[in-house]
């Protein structure tokens, strides 16, 4: 802490107990001066021995423990001071003081003084100044309205040249946009001769195509002819095709009528068969019960009899493989009937195709034609 040096001043401090350093409540005023409060001072620079003293007034309580101490000016009379307090069963307290020849205030008060005065001194120096620029004024006054009448002449002066400035440069604003407008005219000549130019050059690019394009046409339209022929040729093949085709499904039709009267046939052979393998089953009983009525037929009888019905049993067995056969036969020809119709309908498809691509042949040709 600071505080001014040769001034008396105060200082609070606080007792703890000798043995734990905790505060000692119980110490007394008493207790402190018995204790004897002392104090050290120096200066700084000076090699001077150190001041020694006992402080002379008492001490005061401010609370349990704590106590405040009033210092004489003598006693605070130094750089640095060093005061020293303690009562019984306490421990030693050491507050170290330092003195300054002024303190902060002080010095900010006596900065603010001198620059008040420094204030006081310039303004007298303004005034002084003041009135001997006023001594100056009316001279200045009659000085300032001749520089005025001479600014008005030349402001007038200013005003001619400016005016003949102003139309030498509209004559030759004039010259100019008269110059740019014939540079545009000229430039507007050269633009379109180039465009006449490029329209010629585009014309002829146009009439080269255009000669090119009708080539290609006539090109493709051969090309289309040939083609076309070739569809044509294409076409009767596919024509001549069907043709066969519908000749082949007649001639499979007529193949299919003739199996179908075989089967009808075979049909009816396998039913004599049958009547005749019945009649042969008829005879056979006949046999066998004459066989039994007489019982004198001999072994060879019995054995033809079995013959007999052997024969039946073989011609039935035939006759069921016949109607077998036919049946299948008659499936062939429904299937071959089908297949003709079928070929019929691709017959008829092809020459629509055959049709239409003649059609678009025609076209292309009249196309090609208009185009030439």
């Amino acid at each position: 802490m600071a505080f001014k040096k040769n001034t008396g001043c105060q200082l609070l401090f606080a007792l703890t107990k000798s043995g734990d350093n905790s505060h000692a409540k119980g110490a007394t005023v008493s207790m402190v001066t018995a204790g004897g409060p002392s104090y050290v001072l120096v200066n700084n620079g000076s090699a001077a021995v150190a001041t020694k003293g006992t402080i002379s007034r008492a001490a005061s309580l401010v609370k349990s423990g704590v106590f405040r101490q009033s210092l004489k000016a003598a006693e605070c009379n130094g750089d640095m001071g060093l005061y020293m307090f303690t009562a019984t069963s306490c421990t030693l307290q050491l507050i170290p003081v330092v003195f300054e020849g002024n303190t902060p205030g002080e010095t900010y008060s006596r900065t603010l003084l001198t620059a008040s005065l420094a204030s006081d001194v310039h303004s007298q120096c303004v005034l002084a100044v003041s009135a001997a620029r006023a001594g100056n004024s009316q001279a200045i006054l009659a000085v300032a309205g001749n520089l005025v009448t001479q600014s008005l002449a030349s402001d007038t002066h200013s005003q001619v040249v400016l005016a003949v400035s102003a139309a030498r440069a509209a004559a030759a604003t004039g010259l100019l946009v008269q110059s740019l407008a014939s540079d545009t005219h000229s430039q507007a000549a050269r633009t379109y001769s180039a465009v006449i130019l490029v329209q010629s050059l585009a014309s002829d690019a146009h009439s080269q195509a255009a000669r090119t394009y009708s080539a290609v046409l006539l090109t493709q339209s051969l090309a289309s002819d040939t083609h076309s022929q070739t569809v044509l040729a294409t076409s009767a093949a596919r024509e001549a095709s069907a043709r066969a085709l519908v000749v082949q499904s007649l001639a499979s039709d007529t193949h299919s009528q003739t199996v179908l009267a075989v089967s009808a046939a075979r049909e009816a052979s396998s039913r004599a068969l049958v009547v005749q393998s019945l009649a042969s089953d008829t005879h056979s009983k006949a046999v066998q019960t004459y066989s039994a009525a007489t019982a004198g037929t001999s072994q060879a009888k019995l054995a033809v009899a079995g013959n007999l019905v052997t024969q039946s049993l073989a011609s039935d067995t035939h006759s069921q493989t016949v109607l077998a056969v036919s049946a299948a036969r008659e499936a062939s020809a429904r299937a071959l009937v089908i297949q003709s119709m079928t070929s019929d309908a691709q017959s008829a498809a092809v020459v629509a195709a055959t049709l239409a691509s003649k059609a678009q042949s025609a076209t292309l040709i009249e196309i090609g034609r208009a185009h030439v």
